[in-house]
């Protein structure tokens, strides 16, 4: 019996490394940077308990800067914790759903000397929210055969959707030390959107 179950119970350690895209049509973002894009590098991990489902979890940084003066910048740091589900419709070929939890933490910087970063004057701002993740694609592996690891190669699309957050209380950097401005809104921020990435990455 124990054989017999061992091949549906077998466990799946991978890693990805991604760079994506994640539009971005809020006022705020748009008027800081210029744009909708929202450029986006990652790394994720997973255990599979069952061949099918992964547990996973993952990490994305996003950065953009716009106009001169005064100079903006934002950045935004995504936390996800999830689900991901795939179907070995071939030994190299896998197609993929996954679901995750989003923490989004958003920073915006305004200054009004671009050629200096530490000068006096910088405006600093950030927000948190909860957000989701929804995402399909395919997953193409070179088979593993008899080896201890093998190569997969990525491709995901869908939506995602972080709820309308505030960003308050700026730091003002001065000459010796920061000013925080209590009860100040720099303005909200809702960040929805299509997702788009892809990676390669291990399977052990």
């Amino acid at each position: 019996m124990l054989a017999a179950s061992a091949p549906a119970l077998a466990v799946d350690v991978g890693v990805d490394f991604n760079v994506g895209q994640l539009v971005n049509n809020d006022a705020m973002y748009q008027g800081m940077t210029g744009g909708n894009g929202m450029f986006s590098w990652g790394a994720s991990g997973f255990v599979a308990p069952h061949d099918s489902v992964w547990v996973l979890l993952s990490y994305a940084h996003t950065r953009r800067g716009g106009g001169e003066a005064p100079r903006t910048a934002y950045s935004s740091d995504q936390f996800g914790l999830g689900v991901k589900g795939s179907y070995p419709v071939r030994e190299w070929l896998r197609p993929t759903v996954s679901a995750q939890f989003l923490l989004y933490r958003g920073v915006a910087k305004f200054d009004a000397d671009p050629t200096s970063r530490t000068n006096p004057g910088q405006v600093r701002v950030s927000g948190l929210a909860p957000g989701g993740q929804f995402l399909g694609g395919v997953e193409l592996r070179i088979p593993q055969a008899d080896r201890p690891l093998t190569v997969a190669f990525t491709v995901e699309a869908g939506y995602t959707i972080v709820a309308k957050h505030t960003y308050s209380d700026p730091r003002v950097v001065g000459l010796d030390d920061s000013v925080t401005l209590e009860g100040v809104d720099v303005g909200d921020m809702e960040v929805s959107g299509f997702t788009f990435r892809g990676g390669v990455g291990l399977r052990f």
